[in-house]
């Protein structure tokens, strides 16, 4: 009976130990699992809050690669532009060309590039207007040259030239000292400038 209870009361004893010593492992494991854990949550956060900067980083490199796309779509634009006014610059002076050769604005329209209207404004705007006056309107004679009588205009003699036709001392002196053939030859210079005068034709046309 008393080697039973031995028995038993060693039993139990082992059963505690053995127990007791499980229960130690456990929390010792639980603890070990406890650190893991924190030091799992905290890689997790260091995790997070790298994702978070390369996410505000990412934000930070799309606005730029949006505005270099934005810059790129306006240089295409400027480049287009350009190419653009050059070539309308091009056909601009064609046009022009064509225009003052005396081209018509239709076929200055059709080879430039151009709206009827268009080359007709510039047709209108560039060629040169005929004067209103030109010189060739006026037709000066020279002193040998017969003019129409049709043409011309007599201008009536200023009161002083009538009297150029009248005798002179002066003028008899100068008959006695050239005789009957110097007197009439002076006789046909007073007479000529007695008719004289000068006279403008203006064409009519």
């Amino acid at each position: 009976m008393a080697l039973t209870t031995l028995v038993i009361m060693g039993f139990s004893v082992i059963l505690t130990a053995v127990f007791a010593v499980t229960m130690t492992l456990v929390y010792s494991k639980i603890r070990e699992l406890k650190i893991e854990l924190n030091a799992e949550r905290d890689r997790v956060t260091t995790v997070l809050a790298e994702l978070t900067s390369i996410r505000i980083d990412l934000g930070a490199v799309d606005r730029q690669v949006s505005a270099k796309g934005n810059q790129i779509s306006e240089l295409r634009e400027f480049v287009d532009r350009q190419h653009t006014m050059g070539g309308s610059q091009a056909a601009y002076n064609q046009a022009l060309k064509m225009i003052e050769r005396g081209e018509d604005p239709r076929e200055v329209a059709d080879v430039c590039g151009l709206t009827f209207a268009e080359a007709e404004l510039l047709a209108k705007m560039h060629r040169k207007k005929p004067l209103d006056a030109k010189p060739s309107d006026v037709k000066v004679t020279s002193s040998n040259q017969r003019v129409p009588e049709s043409n011309v205009t007599p201008i009536s003699k200023p009161p002083q030239a009538a009297s150029a036709s009248s005798n002179t001392p002066f003028s008899d002196m100068v008959d006695e000292q050239i005789g009957a053939q110097g007197k009439a030859m002076l006789d046909a210079i007073r007479q000529r400038h007695a008719n004289g005068g000068f006279s403008v034709w203006v064409d009519d046309n």
